[in-house]
């Protein structure tokens, strides 16, 4: 009788699982669930969808040696539009990209810039700061759900980069500290041969 309940109720999960109560699709980022591993787990009992990249408004920031005070800043929801024409200058060569965590945001705590301006010192880098902090504020339970569409948005940066200025994926090394980590591993499982991951 127990079974017999468990597969009733699994089927009417899996059936439901279609309803946008347990699915949200973004565009070209694809569709993000919270059924499990997400979600209704028992490390994870409640789970919330992702909020929209317009709502999260995720902004690339972009240092060089060149430019290392000023940024140039790319919109997440232009990278597929405005790559080339907001960073026209953009040149191949290793890129770090800096991922802050919950509550945080670039201008909020110095330390993504302090970053920033040291591994500039050590070598001739892209430098990208993500700031996601429309997207990471309380609940913590939505924040926690947004990194993965910020996942998204940085792995097809990656892509997009690599498309068009010939740049390996193996020349890409990302960032990331507190709920900024978690970010990382989503871009990380969407770009084959990501050279480096490092979070803290």
């Amino acid at each position: 009788m127990q079974s017999s309940l468990f597969c009733v109720l699994l089927n009417i999960l899996v059936i439901t699982a279609q309803n946008s109560l347990f699915n949200v699709c973004h565009g070209d980022l694809g569709c993000f669930s919270i059924l499990a591993p997400f979600g209704f787990t028992l490390e994870r009992p409640l789970a919330l969808l992702p909020q929209s990249p317009d709502t999260i408004n995720t902004l690339f920031k972009l240092y060089t040696r060149a430019q290392p005070a000023t940024p140039l800043d790319l919109p997440a929801t232009q990278v597929k539009t405005s790559l080339t024409t907001i960073w026209p200058g953009f040149v191949s060569r290793p890129t770090k990209i800096i991922v802050h965590g919950f509550l945080d945001s670039v201008d909020l705590t110095s330390w993504g810039k302090q970053m920033k301006d040291e591994l500039l010192k050590q070598g001739d880098y892209n430098v990208i700061l993500v700031d996601w902090s429309g997207g990471n504020k309380l609940p913590y339970t939505q924040a926690t759900a947004n990194t993965r569409v910020v996942g998204a948005q940085i792995a097809q940066l990656i892509n997009q980069i690599s498309a068009t200025v010939n740049t390996p994926a193996k020349d890409f090394h990302v960032i990331g500290h507190s709920l900024g980590s978690h970010i990382s591993g989503y871009a990380g499982e969407r770009v084959p041969g990501l050279g480096r991951i490092t979070v803290c």
